[in-house]
């Protein structure tokens, strides 16, 4: 039995069909609602449930995506794209949030499914839409911007959500890819390079800056980028020439150490100067989910110093005092971190005190005191360098005295 949109039905027959005849049924036919404005929540519905299939089960992924590829073709990327280009066109409209977030999470999901990771690989490098290109930027940038007008960043974080799960295909593959397939490793790298340079010109530099309805938000943001930035120097070190990624990994140095602005290493420094004073205000007000958000950040941003600085000893630059050396030396005042005001601190002040801090948990007492020893190791190194990291402690006796007797068992 089938029914048009008018109610007319045709006979029913209870006699053998043919293999030939399928039932054609319309969504109205099963009761499912339609909007007069358009269809875009049903295809909302419909992604979502298709990423809910397809993730973390392959053999009902490999099922579900061939039964669909059988009958009319459903392309999820193609759905990105239309949606990017008419928000960018539709300046005065709001951004189709919800069906681009849906989309990117499809995306995403299906770069785990083996047999189809490719065809994400190849859309992303055909179209200029995600991260833009050499001579564009991308719609996705005017998109994205217009979440900053109301706080709230469910695409910026599926974005970088999407370039997580890149990277992490792209590096669990890697050997089978270079002896199989060359030519798609390169293009692979050469969409982790798009990614990673409109990640930080679009998102690490200016996120500090941006109106956030939820300060959870902006912790989750910077761990993803500086996560990011990690998983990336644990598979290539800069130091190597020839590696698979190599190419990206010396970009991300480039752009943290030797041709650092004030504004890629703000990030960092801010973040660990205020994040004490930004827990005690957090706890104090009970808000024990965003602060279970800043001890990931902190741990994620102490991490890459780390990495940074223990990277920049072994460079030919190492002679040479970096800025973000320069930014850990000098007093930071309060613009573009977390609080306002014009109180100045010093960043080797804060990290001492993560030392001794037990509300952060294990792993950001340990973290800085790496950080405290790499830059020590590489001030060291610099030529020239009368800087000291004692100058730079408000009470350096008693921060030394109270550091061992209070830092962690994995320490001493």
């Amino acid at each position: 039995m089938q029914s048009g949109t008018g109610g007319s039905y045709r006979d029913v027959s209870f006699g053998n069909r043919g293999t030939n005849q399928p039932l054609a049924l319309k969504l109205e036919d099963i009761g499912v609602e339609m909007d007069r404005n358009g269809d875009e929540g049903i295809v909302i519905d419909a992604l979502d449930l298709i990423r809910s299939v397809v993730h973390d089960n392959q053999e009902l992924a490999q099922q579900l995506l061939v039964s669909m590829e059988s009958g009319d073709p459903v392309v999820s990327h193609t759905m990105t794209e239309d949606a990017l280009t008419r928000s960018a066109n539709q300046h005065h409209a709001v951004p189709r949030t919800n069906l681009i977030t849906s989309a990117m999470s499809v995306l995403t999901a299906l770069l785990a499914v083996p047999n189809y990771s490719n065809r994400v690989w190849l859309y992303i490098r055909s179209s200029s839409s995600l991260f833009g290109s050499d001579r564009s930027v991308g719609v996705a940038s005017s998109v994205l911007a217009a979440e900053r007008l109301t706080g709230h960043y469910t695409m910026t974080l599926a974005l970088l959500h999407l370039v997580e799960a890149l990277f992490t295909e792209a590096s669990a593959t890697v050997l089978l890819v270079m002896q199989q397939n060359p030519k798609l490793q390169q293009v692979k790298e050469e969409v982790l390079m798009r990614a990673a340079r409109f990640v930080h010109s679009e998102i690490w530099v200016e996120h500090m800056g941006w109106k956030y309805a939820q300060l959870g938000d902006r912790f989750e943001i910077g761990r993803r980028v500086s996560t990011f930035y990690m998983e990336v120097f644990k598979h290539s070190s800069p130091a190597l020439k020839d590696a698979p990624f190599a190419k990206l990994s010396h970009a991300i140095a480039d752009a943290l150490l030797f041709k650092a602005t004030t504004s890629t290493v703000n990030p960092l420094v801010a973040t660990l100067v205020t994040g004490g004073s930004v827990m005690n205000m957090l706890y104090a007000s009970r808000r024990y989910g965003d602060a279970r958000r800043l001890v990931y950040l902190l741990e994620s941003h102490l991490a890459l110093t780390r990495t940074l600085l223990t990277y920049k000893q072994k460079s030919p630059g190492s002679g040479k005092i970096c800025l973000l050396e320069q930014a850990l030396c000098s007093r930071v005042g309060s613009g573009g971190s977390f609080e306002s005001g014009a109180t100045r601190a010093d960043p080797v002040d804060a990290l001492a005190a993560y030392v001794k801090e037990r509300s952060m948990g294990d792993v950001v007492p340990v973290a800085a005191m790496q950080v405290l020893f790499a830059l020590c190791s590489s001030l060291s190194s610099s030529e020239g360098s009368a800087s000291t990291i004692i100058g730079h402690l408000s009470d350096p006796e008693a921060t030394v005295s109270t550091n061992g007797a209070d830092c962690p068992a994995s320490i001493r």
